[in-house]
């Protein structure tokens, strides 16, 4: 999608399996093993680092979460309360981390291991990551995210020729619910 939406045809693509390590992908690029890679928000300040330069953001061409949660439906059906919490906690987190990314970053050094990353660089892909975040209360995949996450990471992948209903893998019930009481609890 990206390379169709940059004028490359994806029948001119060439795809290198290189598994998820940046540093690996990286220097893929960098030894001319590879033309291009895709890093995540972190991984691209690795990459310009190194001297490569981001061709996009792939975020403003695929707009969808970073990642899903997962839940037995034993645990949904005993506990909802405590799923609906705990996604109260996650989404809080990702407008602090929006909102105030430095002090997110202080807090973030001062709990995990960072390797060599400085703080301007982990500032720097923080930034990254949260472009990809809507003001006001985040936490749902636009309809355009939902559409491709589907199209591209299931039905192609998978060769399917029956499009899959959005209802069969994700179940926003409980994200949809959050995301309406802290909306409530900003207007107050």
């Amino acid at each position: 999608m990206f390379a169709e939406r940059g004028g490359v045809s994806p029948r001119d693509l060439i795809r290198i399996s290189m598994g998820a390590d940046t540093a690996t992908r990286v220097m893929a690029v960098k030894t001319g093993n590879a033309h291009a890679t895709t890093v995540d928000p972190g991984g691209l300040v690795f990459a310009q680092k190194e001297g490569l330069v981001s061709l996009g953001f792939l975020g403003d061409l695929f707009p969808m979460p970073f990642q899903g949660f997962v839940a037995a439906e034993k645990k949904i059906r005993d506990n909802p309360a405590q799923i609906k919490r705990w996604l109260k906690g996650a989404i809080r987190g990702l407008m602090f981390v929006r909102d105030r990314p430095e002090e997110a970053v202080d807090l973030g050094i001062k709990k995990l291991q960072l390797g060599k990353a400085t703080r301007t660089m982990v500032v720097e892909g923080t930034r990254n990551y949260v472009r990809a975040l809507p003001q006001g209360v985040p936490g749902l995949p636009s309809a355009e995210g939902i559409k491709n996450f589907l199209e591209y990471d299931i039905k192609i992948p998978l060769q399917l020729k029956e499009d899959v209903p959005p209802e069969r893998l994700l179940q926003l019930k409980f994200v949809e619910e959050v995301k309406k009481e802290l909306e409530a609890t900003q207007r107050r």
